[in-house]
């Protein structure tokens, strides 16, 4: 299938740029998530969104799983901004990704006829949620409540492509979470290096999906 039109990654960027620019000011009043409002936040915000929103696009033209890896970039993007500065993933912003994201991946299913692929993320949502409620166990902390409770949308939205995008994101996410910890923990007492893992598991469920 041929890329599509240099105005539909643009586009759909500035829409991102947006509806980022909404959700990081609803977000960063101190009144609902308790995030202060920062110019660097909404910027990082904004700027991430609408790169994320223009290679989505890129990637997947205008079909309907655009809408559905899009809203995982809108409000995974806020998530990790709030994660690096406060060490939290909202249950408020985590939470509604289920229905989200299993309303436009179903309507994605009916239109194209891929339930076999619903059936599948639906899988994926339910694996990796277990997968990451046995580490935090077995790790005692490692990962917290917030790293779980996102799994779920990360798992859905990588095995609606395939389980071997589930495994790609996975390694990633692991991968990109032990380079943080470096960078984080150099010349530190580890003690008081606490990483954000949310970042990571965003980061490298996108990039599985990017190159998947």
């Amino acid at each position: 299938m041929s890329g599509p039109s240099w105005w539909l990654p643009v586009g759909w960027g500035l829409v991102g740029a947006g509806l980022g620019l909404l959700l990081a000011r609803r977000t960063a009043h101190p009144d609902l998530l308790g995030q202060p409002r920062t110019p660097m936040s909404l910027t990082t915000s904004v700027l991430a969104t609408a790169t994320l929103f223009g290679l989505t696009a890129f990637r997947f033209g205008s079909a309907v799983e655009t809408f559905a890896t899009s809203s995982l970039v809108l409000i995974g993007v806020r998530l990790a901004v709030i994660d690096v500065a406060r060490h939290q993933l909202p249950r408020a912003l985590v939470l509604p990704l289920y229905p989200i994201l299993l309303a436009l991946l179903s309507l994605a299913a009916t239109t194209d006829g891929r339930f076999s692929d619903l059936a599948r993320a639906t899988g994926g949502m339910i694996v990796l949620t277990g997968a990451y409620l046995a580490i935090a166990l077995l790790s005692r902390g490692g990962i917290g409540a917030g790293d779980v409770r996102l799994a779920g949308p990360v798992g859905l939205v990588l095995a609606w492509q395939s389980w071997v995008a589930v495994f790609f994101g996975t390694v990633l996410t692991f991968t990109f979470g032990g380079v943080m910890a470096l960078a984080v923990g150099a010349g530190r007492d580890s003690r008081e290096a606490e990483i954000p893992f949310g970042p990571a598991m965003l980061g490298g469920a996108y990039t599985a999906m990017l190159w998947h």
